[in-house]
């Protein structure tokens, strides 16, 4: 009979290591704003790839493709300085379009991307990973 309570207990106990490592992994998988960088600190953004990083700058240009199927939120001189990219098939989360993040300081939360191995760059994928730090900010150097 103990060896069955042995059995259940130690059943119990790989249930809750393994329900506790999942709950982990789902947490470091959401986007935090525990590393919050410059938008004009390009080399440290190249430095930061593959991570999910909070970037802090003024929205200098909104701007996109001739089909319109993306735009490019640019913090900083191009090319090369960092962008916020959104895809066509974000669009509906935003209904009041980009152009209301022109001139504002923003912070823009995911994973840092390099474009053509030059431009760092985040996907926006959610309208969480964007937020409007300050209206009318002045661009940042």
């Amino acid at each position: 009979m103990n060896i069955f309570r042995m059995i259940r207990s130690f059943s119990l106990l790989a249930v809750m290591a393994l329900a506790s490592g999942a709950f982990a992994q789902t947490e470091a998988a959401m986007p935090t704003e525990s590393t919050v960088v410059a938008a004009s600190e390009t080399e440290e953004l190249k430095k930061l790839t593959g991570q999910t990083v909070t970037v802090e700058g003024t929205v200098t240009r909104v701007g996109s493709t001739e089909s319109g199927g993306i735009t490019f939120l640019n913090m900083g001189p191009a090319p090369g300085g960092f962008v916020a990219v959104a895809f066509q098939s974000v669009y509906k989360l935003f209904p009041d379009g980009f152009e209301k993040f022109a001139n504002k300081k923003v912070r823009v939360t995911g994973v840092i991307q390099l474009y053509k191995d030059v431009t760092p760059q985040i996907v926006i994928e959610s309208a969480a990973q964007i937020k409007v730090v300050e209206a009318g900010a002045a661009p940042m150097p």
